[in-house]
């Protein structure tokens, strides 16, 4: 009583906001410690894939979501473990990353722990790394986590590691690892894929860029500021439900090719930006979202079969 009616509840640290420091860091760890290699865990998955599926879950903001807050604690309570380290200070150029790694699965942090044994700088304490029984179970749970469990299943997979299958699809990481790349995406496009119970890799890709391709086009580059909000739109909003994540996945089959005829087209971008421009709304709702966006999606239609009867003629 006294822990949710007089005391604020303290939500775990999360490395949500530190992931541009966190691959940085990575790069100079695999730079220093394993010549180079950036599939520690031997899982043919490199890890700065995975290290993109584990931010999506960092930054997720439903508070129902196990592995959310099971990704969070680990790496709250492992960066505390990491703190009291005699060998904290020398690897001071890690402390965002290492604890991060620790928690990823266990033939990760054996191999990290080699890594640093081999290079004189040990690590003795014991470290968490995350498991799921199902979608709704995920360890560690942290001393105030709301999240109740139900019916697990019997046997534990690791989310973060090639066989296992984080966003519960039934499909693994590693299936859908390999239609990503089958397909010519990028970590992020896999992180997409293994994070949407709506997704398995075999379509829904966005652009190497991380943007959308009509988007890209009516802007003029996938670095626009305002694809920025988008990309919020479709990894918060969208993909988190089952009718949103259909929209992502149609989406990106059908408009590359309209993409490629809106950036010839300057009347065209300049209406693309138009049917944006409410969907950039701070808050804009995902009923608004899918409705304008959907505007977008009847143009790319409306392209690909006026092309195809001039092809025809």
């Amino acid at each position: 009583y006294a822990s949710k009616k007089i005391i604020p509840i303290i939500p775990p640290d999360t490395p949500c906001g530190e992931f541009a420091t966190v691959k940085s860091e990575f790069s100079a760890f695999v730079a220093e410690y394993s010549g180079g290699s950036t599939d520690l865990d031997g899982d043919t998955i490199p890890d700065s894939a995975m290290l993109e599926l584990l931010s999506l879950y960092s930054c997720r903001s439903n508070e129902a979501d196990a592995l959310t807050f099971a990704t969070n604690t680990a790496y709250d309570d492992n960066r505390e473990v990491f703190g009291l380290e005699a060998s904290a200070p020398a690897l001071s150029a890690y402390t965002r990353v290492l604890p991060v790694l620790l928690s990823m699965n266990v033939a990760m942090q054996d191999a990290v722990l080699d890594l640093l044994s081999l290079a004189a700088t040990p690590l003795s304490g014991t470290y968490e790394t995350v498991a799921c029984t199902d979608t709704d179970a995920c360890t560690p749970i942290f001393v105030e986590d709301p999240v109740t469990t139900r019916g697990a299943a019997p046997t534990p997979y690791e989310p973060y590691f090639a066989s296992g299958d984080a966003d519960g699809d039934g499909v693994s990481n590693l299936t859908e690892y390999e239609n990503v790349v089958a397909m010519g995406g990028d970590d992020y496009d896999f992180a997409v894929a293994a994070a949407s119970t709506q997704l398995d890799g075999t379509g829904g890709l966005n652009t190497s860029s991380g943007g959308c391709f009509i988007a890209t086009a009516a802007y003029g580059t996938p670095m626009a500021a305002q694809l920025d909000r988008l990309r919020n739109l479709r990894d918060e909003t969208l993909l988190d439900s089952p009718v949103g994540a259909a929209f992502v996945d149609t989406y990106y089959r059908l408009s590359p090719p309209a993409a490629a005829w809106i950036a010839e087209r300057p009347a065209m971008r300049a209406a693309a930006r138009v049917l944006l421009a409410p969907v950039l709304i701070r808050n804009a709702g995902v009923t608004a979202a899918l409705s304008l966006c959907g505007g977008l999606l009847l143009l790319a239609v409306a392209m690909r079969r006026t092309t195809g009867a001039v092809q025809r003629k």
